[in-house]
């Protein structure tokens, strides 16, 4: 129980974080979810709370990897493939070597095997935090491009590294010539397994998508389980699993774009999943970072072999050695960013490229990955490592947050809110002219309602004309229902329970949840007179038993329906009626009531066949009206493209609630 407790406030903590990011802009999302996480401890069920870094980066880290691995065009990575192996691998293994031989200067006492380890702990980026406080800037798109695919393989050298480190470490015996065959296996054989492992796993979902097995329920949690399948075997066959995963999703991405247009919804659904759930790991890794930190101060106060103070200064000094060594390896040309033409833009290149080096989930998981003992000893050095780890951490999130909002532009949208709600009416009401040019029947009327309902902005209507068109309509529906009985064509009795049954529903609308909550409570609640009436209804229907019973309970429901689709018609022709109705909210919205009641009671499937082609028209209406307004340069091409963007999801959405009907 105390499990899913803790992993309940940890999805509220990723929650609460992105609405406060929401409402303060200013402050990214990945720093309110690290100052949620750090307050998480002082929360009873999180004092026996313990990160496990094989856990994390099999549960986590295998699939954040593997969705951005399926994100990166092959293409590209292929044209790039130079700047890629130099950002990823031989910029990583410097600045481990540079980080390891400043760490043995600064603190002479300590060895040369844990320097080396430091420096492939604080080594790896995540482009993932690099997103997130650059979410307001506007970083040029080859630069993100590179910091993109240097984070798919360089938290594979570094954790190779790591490990290599480790094992010298506890056994005492470092060979270059076995690290170097040790580092060409594991990071070679991580690739090699991952495109084997993800061929397999296409192939695989080709032949469920043949076969008609390709459901979103059987296809979603195939995928979702592929990385945690090659990350295992990775593991178990003592390759690098990372890269494994990441080679894995490369594999997957590019059978993406050989669907192409096939299995359209399919993908859709897909994608969205995987946006949903990569969002949701990323904010559980940030605020895992702050629930971490209370930890790493606690060990440092118990145990340590040197003084806050100074690793404080260490830490600070190897985060400003990273920042001189990437800008230089830029600089110098050591990677090539395709756009880089002028020295000015050269220089500027290689400032954010030094400062988008930033450290998080895999620096963190690293660092409590250091063994508690060594030797049959207590690892005095551990809470030392994990503190500086720590420091860079947060410098790294902390420097780029301020610097570059003072050298990158805000980035600018091309169009604002109220345009954006001002060009979508525009789009509704020209899909409304359309409409209107047919007779104001019930269905066109319905249309107009449906098509309001993809205002972004709320519509204003007058509550006081609202309820003055309700008192007619009311009016109309006791008339009709007097005249129906007048004319023998119901019953006294069926008059008396529909109008009970429109009371309902009208007690519904004017007083909300809570008096419908009520009137429930009331029918439901024994020796209520509300539940007397309805338990002597009961006893005497079941005194009529058989086929008799169930040819009573259909006519009469047939009748309900006669009479439910007569008042419909009045009020309708009613409301059809209404001066400039098309130009009156207020009329919509009491149609959109009573409209809602007549599909409760059973519209008829003609009336959904003539509102299916009356959307259908009016949707191509709005994609018509939009691209126009494009082209003559009424609206920018930004602004189009999210229109016809929303339009297309109104679409689906009513085709899909169409189907289910």
């Amino acid at each position: 129980m105390e499990l899913t407790i803790t992993l309940l406030l940890i999805i509220f903590a990723v929650f609460a974080s992105n609405l406060a990011a929401a409402k303060v802009k200013v402050i990214p999302a990945a720093f309110w979810e690290i100052g949620i996480g750090l307050l998480l401890p002082f929360i009873p069920w999180f004092h026996d709370f313990e990160m496990i870094p094989e856990v994390f980066l099999f549960v986590i880290i295998s699939v954040l990897m593997f969705n951005e691995g399926q994100h990166t065009n092959i293409r590209r990575l292929f044209k790039h493939w130079g700047s890629t192996l130099s950002m990823s691998v031989w910029l990583a293994l410097v600045t481990i070597i540079v980080v390891g031989l400043v760490t043995k200067w600064f603190l002479p006492t300590l060895s040369l095997s844990l320097a080396f380890i430091l420096g492939a702990i604080i080594t790896p980026t995540d482009s993932v935090a690099v997103s997130s406080i650059t979410s307001d800037l506007k970083v040029p798109r080859p630069v993100m491009n590179t910091l993109e695919r240097e984070s798919l393989f360089n938290d594979a050298s570094g954790l190779v590294v790591f490990n290599l480190g480790i094992t010298a470490l506890v056994t005492g015996y470092f060979s270059i010539l076995h690290a170097v065959t040790d580092f060409l296996y594991v990071f070679g054989g991580g690739i090699l397994l991952g495109v084997i492992l993800g061929w397999i796993a296409v192939r695989i979902r080709l032949w469920m998508i043949r076969q008609r097995l390709s459901g979103p329920q059987v296809i979603i949690p195939y995928n979702l389980l592929t990385p945690f399948f090659v990350y295992f075997a990775a593991e178990m066959l003592g390759v690098s699993g990372i890269l494994a995963v990441v080679t894995a999703g490369i594999v997957h991405g590019w059978q993406q774009n050989v669907l192409k247009l096939s299995s359209s919804r399919l993908q859709i659904t897909t994608n969205s999943a995987w946006e949903l759930i990569s969002s949701i790991l990323n904010g559980i890794v940030f605020v895992l970072l702050g629930v971490s930190f209370p930890e790493v101060w606690q060990d440092l106060a118990t145990r340590s072999a040197h003084g806050v103070s100074v690793l404080l200064i260490l830490g600070t000094l190897l985060y400003v050695v990273m920042l001189v060594v990437r800008f230089l390896w830029a600089w110098l040309g050591m990677v090539k960013v395709p756009h880089q033409r002028q020295q000015k833009a050269r220089f500027t290149d290689s400032v954010l490229i030094a400062l988008s080096g930033v450290h998080g989930t895999i620096t963190m998981a690293m660092a409590f990955s250091l063994p508690l003992h060594l030797k049959n000893k207590v690892f005095i050095e551990r809470s030392d490592l994990i503190f500086v780890a720590a420091v860079v951490i947060i410098l790294s999130l902390l420097v780029p947050t301020i610097v570059l909002k003072l050298i990158l532009p805000p980035k600018q949208q091309s169009f604002t809110r109220s345009e954006l709600d001002k060009a979508k009416e525009d789009t509704i009401n020209a899909a409304i002219r359309l409409i209107s040019q047919h007779s104001s029947n019930p269905n066109t009327i319905a249309v107009i309602h449906t098509l309001n309902s993809q205002q972004l902005a709320p519509i204003v209507v007058d509550p006081q004309k609202v309820n003055e068109l309700l008192e007619d309509t009311k009016r109309i529906e006791k008339e009709t229902i007097k005249q129906m009985v007048a004319t023998h064509e119901i019953s006294e009795m069926l008059a008396a329970d529909y109008e009970r049954t429109a009371a309902l529903m009208y007690r519904r609308l004017d007083n909300g949840l809570w008096q419908t909550t009520l009137d429930y409570w009331r029918l439901f609640m024994p020796f209520s007179q509300a539940n007397r009436n309805y338990r002597k209804r009961k006893r005497q229907f079941r005194k009529v038993t058989g086929e008799k019973r169930r040819t009573e309970r259909e006519r009469w429901f047939t009748d309900l329906q006669r009479v439910s689709k007569k008042t419909f018609e009045e009020i309708s022709n009613y409301l059809a009626n209404v001066e400039d109705v098309f130009e009156h909210p207020e009329v919509l919205v009491v149609r959109s009531f009573y409209d809602q009641r007549q599909r409760n009671w059973n519209r008829t499937r003609d009336e959904q066949i003539v509102q299916n082609q009356l959307l259908t028209r009016a949707f191509q209406e709005e994609y018509t009206y939009v691209q126009n307004r494009v082209l003559d340069g009424s609206w920018s091409r930004q602004l189009g493209n999210q229109l016809f963007d929303d339009i297309a999801n109104d679409q689906m959405l009513y085709i899909q609630r169409s189907l289910e009907e």
